[in-house]
């Protein structure tokens, strides 16, 4: 019978072999799932503004039971999840039940307290977030692993007793091979001439200026606009310009 540790050997072989950010995330969803960690969620933000819709700037990858994914998109629990504030903190590993413990103790939010009761509803009240390193001191990034509902708190305790080292140092691997998958992705869909109109943009030039600037007209910046905005799955161009910003398409 495999261990962790071989499971954890084998991630490392492998993930260098990976193509690309699909293939690397089910390889990591394979790893971890003898450790009877189901579910994993990773977040990614690195350049955090608040003007802007948070999911034209964060890459987030997850597979989560979809009614837990709607319900927690629709009522923002983003904002009040103590695990998302902890991964801000870039501090320790945080196992859910501590979670739990404070929730008793009072020491939660009441909006706090509700994204928690409800995900204890979902059968998510087991788990382990990791928070990981970004490049800014605003920027937040961090793994959310869940046990499946048939572990007790107990077992989930003896499993992260001795495997949670090893869990975070493969986890940190996940994460510094994640942005050059995720940067191939998106770089490979926006041309040169695109990224020339994006980092124009960026710097605060008007579609006039552009035109000028790379001696085109305003019609052929409008459409190169557009284009990036479908590209990149954003509503705005500002929106473009941070997510952009983050995958290190541009640089301004």
């Amino acid at each position: 019978m495999q261990t962790f540790l071989d499971w954890s050997f084998c991630f490392l072989e492998r993930a260098h072999r990976c193509r690309d950010f699909e293939a690397l995330w089910a390889l990591y969803l394979e790893v971890i799932q003898p450790l009877d960690l189901i579910y994993a969620s990773y977040a990614y933000l690195p350049f955090p503004n608040p003007k802007i819709d948070l999911a034209d700037q964060q890459i987030w990858k997850d597979n989560f039971p979809a009614v837990w994914s709607e319900r927690y998109d629709d009522m923002g629990f983003f904002e009040h999840d103590v695990s998302v504030s902890h991964c801000k903190s870039n501090g320790e590993a945080l196992r859910w039940s501590e979670i739990e413990k404070w929730a008793k103790q009072g020491r939660l939010t009441e909006a706090q307290a509700k994204v928690h009761q409800e995900a204890v509803q979902h059968g998510l009240g087991l788990g382990l977030t990791i928070p990981l390193p970004v490049g800014s001191n605003t920027g937040m990034a961090g793994m959310s692993l869940a046990f499946g509902p048939n572990t007790s708190e107990r077992q989930a305790d003896s499993v992260l007793q001795s495997t949670q080292l090893l869990l975070e140092a493969v986890t940190r691997y996940f994460h510094a091979s994640a942005p050059t998958f995720l940067n191939q992705l998106y770089g490979q869909k926006l041309t040169d001439k695109q990224k020339q109109c994006l980092i124009l943009l960026a710097k605060g030039y008007i579609n006039k200026e552009v035109a000028y600037e790379l001696g085109i007209s305003e019609k052929t910046v409008e459409i190169r606009a557009r284009e990036v905005r479908q590209k990149l799955k954003c509503q705005t161009v500002a929106n473009c310009v941070a997510k952009a910003i983050a995958l290190g398409l541009i640089e301004i």
